[in-house]
């Protein structure tokens, strides 16, 4: 997968915080108007082309479709994706300390989510189980997961993905992707939205976190491919290619993972 670095704002005005509202309003419009459209034309075979080509719309559905099967979805490699080699069958496994459910009421909780995105129905989904891969070390301690995040503020695809610890159901992994594409008229536009959704996210798993703090964390951590660390938590804020298309990723794991990088006091 290749990573890029990231051109990010060192800050947010409320003019910028209007400027999204507005723009996440303008993509609801018109993707209400395209739906309208599809409905109206008469023609199924095309609705029906149409409707496929939605990752979000395919999952609505359709939601018994397999989700490895997804693009979205294609980063997850049945496994504890992108820190395996450094866990071996014997090590403890760490993990973030909270649960998916108290992720989900964190990010309710959060300035963004009640002032911003609370109108856009961009609820984290209910959890949805993946099988492990045969040769995965840590199946019978985790569960894996990954999930599409519908929502009204963007047609392009978001979701979530990750792991716990099936005695206690602590995050071991937990990893956000927001597609990427050219085909967007104004892609500052597209990553100021990814760059608010990824504040919320972040505040979500550091709800002590005030929103300057975030910024600015999120500046610092697009400047580098690596992993940083901040208490008990490692993250990284990247741009990444898989299966052939572009996403901003938001990952966090476990510092232990990468207690040999330098801690953020």
């Amino acid at each position: 997968m290749d990573k890029e670095k990231l051109d990010i704002t060192d800050d947010i005005s409320e003019e910028e915080l209007k400027k999204v509202e507005d723009l996440l309003k303008t993509s609801r419009r018109k993707r209400i108007q395209a739906n309208t459209k599809e409905k109206s034309s008469g023609n199924k075979e095309n609705d029906t082309k149409k409707q496929e080509s939605s990752f979000i719309d395919k999952m609505v559905k359709n939601p018994v479709i397999p989700i490895t099967a997804l693009l979205l979805i294609a980063a997850l490699a049945l496994g504890i994706f992108y820190f395996a080699p450094k866990l071996s069958k014997k090590e403890k496994i760490d993990t973030l300390g909270i649960t998916y459910e108290q992720l989900q009421t964190n990010y309710k909780s959060t300035k963004l989510y009640s002032e911003l995105f609370s109108s856009f129905d961009c609820d984290l989904p209910a959890k949805t189980l993946t099988e492990p891969s045969e040769d995965s070390k840590h199946k019978e301690e985790l569960n894996f997961f990954a999930m599409p995040i519908k929502n009204n503020f963007t047609a392009l695809n978001v979701g979530v993905q990750g792991s716990e610890l099936k005695s206690n159901g602590e995050l071991v992994a937990l990893r956000f992707l927001f597609e990427d594409t050219t085909s967007e008229a104004d892609s500052s536009d597209v990553f100021l939205s990814v760059l608010m959704y990824y504040r919320m996210v972040f505040n979500a798993v550091y709800p002590d976190l005030q929103d300057e703090e975030i910024t600015n964390i999120l500046t610092q951590s697009a400047n580098t491919t690596e992993f940083s660390i901040k208490g008990d938590i490692a993250y990284r804020f990247s741009k990444q290619t898989i299966s052939g298309k572009n996403y901003y990723v938001m990952d966090f794991a476990p510092a232990t993972q990468y207690a040999d990088q330098n801690t953020e006091k």
